[in-house]
């Protein structure tokens, strides 16, 4: 075989061969590839779970985060707001908590849109169900 087609060989393994699990951190074509899979629907859930884990293991670096989120920015939807609610000049604040402190603290992030719809400011809220304390605020909003 020629010298490009054993590149082309190791490149293809390189992509498609099992990760051993080590304490190597993962290549960052390695995880832009598997995060195109993940968002495009073709990971299964055993998939997911193994990259989670791995990332939950190694750890997640500024440019591997930064890395992850523009493939998830490629794959984002707009989410178009009706027109009667929303006014262009105050525009629309976006707030969304971290939530799983484990602390079981009071959800500042829905509070903080109460205090901002009282004083007449827009909101999309979002959020997830309880991960570490008595309720989220998609239980507490539903």
């Amino acid at each position: 075989a020629t010298n490009a087609q054993q590149q082309q060989q190791q490149q293809h393994h390189h992509t498609t061969a099992p990760l051993e699990i080590s304490n190597k951190h993962l290549p960052l074509d390695i995880a832009k590839a598997a995060m195109e899979e993940i968002m495009s629907g073709n990971a299964n859930p055993v998939q997911l779970s193994a990259f989670l884990l791995g990332l939950s293991m190694q750890g997640a670096s500024a440019e591997l985060v930064h890395m992850l989120s523009e493939v998830m920015m490629t794959h984002a939807r707009p989410c178009p707001i009706p027109t009667e609610i929303y006014d262009q000049q105050k525009g629309l604040l976006d707030i969304v908590g971290t939530g799983g402190d484990g602390l079981n603290s009071f959800n500042v992030s829905t509070a903080s849109t109460f205090i901002v719809c009282a004083c007449g400011g827009l909101v999309a809220k979002h959020g997830n169900r309880s991960s570490s304390g008595s309720f989220g605020s998609s239980d507490f909003l539903a």
